[in-house]
């Protein structure tokens, strides 16, 4: 059941601010707005484009109408709105799921030579921005680096509709069988690879498009 914040002595609020991610933090502050206890405050940044390569530690950007960059690392003070996040070198998951404590998504996401796993895609859709209702607008995927996840696994996490966009991913094949089989609910598919990529039987290829795209 609900417990009042007001109901909590004020040590308990400083040890629920701690306890709190940014972006836990910020929700609470945002519906008790100075509330004392619950500081410090967290600070909002929107930005037109994210960046975040684990192998700097470091946040890269544009603020969103401003002429400001971003460049920063993760702060326990700070959470970013953002309609296109990209996760660059991100091969430590655990490091990489932390990350989401401080971004808001909504829009494209890009994985970009990145560890494909369950744990990451979860992640990625737990933080979409409330706003969005849950959609990706396109999943990104460039490279990969010990992809546990193949491409038909990583299209069935997604929400309908379902938009990727798949660059030098390491297709097997037979890809129409074994990567993208049963793919269903395409609302856009883009695949860059080489011309080798289309050496699979026609009638195979008709059957795949019309089964996975409506």
């Amino acid at each position: 059941m609900p417990y009042p914040l007001e109901c909590l002595p004020y040590g308990l609020r400083q040890r629920l601010r701690d306890l709190c991610t940014p972006i836990e933090a910020y929700n609470i502050q945002n519906a008790a707005p100075y509330y004392y206890g619950l500081q410090p405050l967290i600070k909002k940044v929107e930005a037109e484009y994210l960046l975040y390569c684990q192998s700097d530690n470091v946040f890269e950007g544009r603020r969103f109408q401003e002429p400001s960059n971003i460049h920063c690392k993760p702060a326990a003070d700070m959470i970013f709105v953002t309609d296109n996040f990209r996760l660059q070198n991100c091969t430590n998951i655990i490091n990489t799921i932390k990350i989401f404590a401080n971004v808001y998504f909504s829009g494209t996401i890009t994985l970009q030579h990145c560890s494909i796993t369950k744990e990451l895609i979860d992640s990625v859709l737990e933080h979409l921005d409330p706003k969005c209702n849950g959609v990706v607008r396109l999943l990104e995927v460039e490279g990969s680096v010990n992809s546990t996840l193949s491409a038909v696994e990583i299209c069935s996490m997604l929400p309908f509709p379902r938009s990727l966009r798949f660059s030098s991913f390491p297709f097997s094949r037979n890809w129409i069988h074994n990567d993208l089989k049963e793919a269903k609910g395409i609302s856009y598919l883009e695949i860059l690879a080489g011309i080798d990529f289309l050496d699979v039987d026609p009638t195979d290829f008709y059957y795949f498009f019309k089964v996975s795209f409506f």
